[in-house]
């Protein structure tokens, strides 16, 4: 499973890498508006560093295993005191992760960013990750992720980032169609910016139950995803 249990609570199928974005938001509609009326594209403004109160970790044990995990690396990267709720053994589909964001929101509703894992416990967990039990498992997380996002946008959070789980492990078929079907998603977000991170362009397989990152892979995954919100003008 990904995690055990946890004091606030998380979610999963996360993943790192390179890819810079999906929707571009406001900002960005208008650049390629303007792109295609041969005027210079607009850049999405640049949010800034702040105070870290309006940055959030939500996911499960890949967001915190025990006391470790991408968000501690985020915040270890950052220098920045990000509010995290993510924790162990946390699914999606039964509202634990969901019910992370409803808690930051209650606590502080002020949320530009949102870095997040979720979904692969409602497969590890629940005896749905085989077959077409696993497919039909992998569109209700898609379709929950979905609503998630959008209901995210309609809040006022200006970019997620969501990190997909790496192939290198127990469940590659599963990460795969995870991919396949999470990151179009993902990428029609709007009016929010989300980032597709794939983990394995960042840990190299670097596992160590077959599962979980390393340490080392954790505070990889939390320094590469500093770097992209940084690259991509998020808040942070």
């Amino acid at each position: 499973a990904v995690g055990a249990s946890g004091a606030q609570s998380a979610g999963s199928f996360a993943a790192v890498g390179g890819s810079g974005g999906g929707v571009l938001g406001a900002a960005g509609a208008a650049g390629v508006a303007a792109s295609a009326g041969n005027a210079a594209p607009v850049a999405h403004e640049d949010l800034g560093e702040g105070d870290g109160k309006d940055v959030i970790c939500i996911g499960d044990s890949w967001m915190l295993l025990s006391v470790t995990g991408i968000q501690t690396g985020l915040v270890k990267a950052s220098g920045q005191p990000y509010r995290t709720y993510g924790a162990p053994a946390t699914q999606l589909l039964n509202g634990q992760i969901p019910n992370q964001y409803a808690s930051a929101k209650r606590a502080d509703p002020d949320i530009k960013t949102v870095v997040m894992t979720g979904g692969g416990n409602d497969l590890l967990l629940t005896g749905s990750s085989q077959g077409s039990a696993a497919t039909s498992q992998i569109d209700k997380v898609t379709k929950r992720l979905g609503e998630m996002w959008a209901e995210m946008g309609k809040d006022g959070v200006k970019d997620i980032v969501y990190i997909e789980y790496s192939r290198g492990g127990t469940n590659e078929k599963n990460v795969n169609e995870g991919v396949m079907k999470v990151r179009p998603v993902c990428e029609a977000v709007t009016p929010a910016r989300c980032h597709f991170v794939d983990s394995d362009e960042t840990i190299h397989m670097q596992l160590r139950d077959g599962i979980h990152p390393t340490d080392a892979g954790f505070d990889a995954l939390g320094k590469t995803i500093y770097e992209l919100m940084v690259k991509e003008g998020m808040r942070r």
